[in-house]
């Protein structure tokens, strides 16, 4: 039924099929079928991979699939200055978007457009990035979870969950260790969005998300430098345990 969808969807005003990748969802379609169906009618596959570094394979495994161009952050997982990225493709479309650039004023480009000094900064990151053992940088991670994971142990009403790098999955979560944190109100008192609020609100603000339908707290350590995890640590006891 989605294919059909898909196929009846692209007609003579399609300029591209957009492919979007974040936590999979339920009957999502692969890369390489969406590819199949868009070229079959000439339509380009545009991919959004903004999440998707680590891994470093990950820079040119959608190129090779079939996808015409792909967008990745220059912040995130590459650790560049939050306000670049990164266009990969077939160079007619990557001349398009140019086009949409500084100084083309009649473009997006003049009032979005990135500094000289945010290009050194995101070229800097990139080859830092690609030079980075991977492994490594994974154990790290984890263990900064592991940190949060342990510390939390012994409250009443918290359960934490070590969820393990697992960049096969091609998820936009799944690149990286992620420590859950699930209070239960009845016994906490606390929901998700209070503790969220809580930390927010300290000193320092420490920002973490949801951890989807699911319910919990995620901390995803990619921007936790050496000694912050101890820092969330402290934080969230102080927060679940009520001191």
């Amino acid at each position: 039924m989605q294919l059909t969808l898909i196929t009846m969807a692209i007609g003579p005003k399609t300029a591209a099929v957009a492919y979007v990748y974040g936590p999979k969802m339920a009957g999502a379609i692969p890369l390489e079928r969406v590819v199949e169906i868009a070229h079959a009618r000439g339509v380009p596959v545009i991919v959004d991979a903004a999440a998707m570094l680590p891994p470093v394979e990950n820079l040119t495994r959608y190129v090779a699939a079939g996808a015409d161009m792909v967008s990745f952050s220059g912040g995130k997982g590459v650790l560049g200055p939050q306000s670049t990225g990164i266009l990969c493709g077939r160079k007619a479309l990557i001349e398009a978007a140019y086009m949409n650039s500084a100084p083309n004023s009649e473009g997006v480009g003049r009032p979005a457009k990135v500094t000289k000094e945010e290009i050194a900064g995101i070229i800097t990151a990139l080859e830092i990035f690609v030079d980075t053992d991977q492994e490594v940088q994974r154990a790290d991670w984890r263990n900064k979870c592991q940190v949060i994971v342990s510390g939390l142990e012994g409250i009443a009403g918290v359960t934490t969950t070590l969820v393990e790098a697992r960049p096969e999955l091609q998820d936009s979560r799944s690149g990286h260790a992620t420590a859950i944190v699930r209070p239960d109100t009845l016994v906490t008192g606390l929901t998700d969005d209070d503790v969220i609020a809580r930390l927010k609100e300290g000193n320092p603000p420490i920002y973490v998300g949801s951890a989807g339908p699911e319910g919990g707290i995620a901390i995803v350590p990619v921007n936790l430098r050496d000694g912050e995890a101890e820092i969330v640590t402290e934080r969230l006891r102080g927060i679940l345990a009520g001191s």
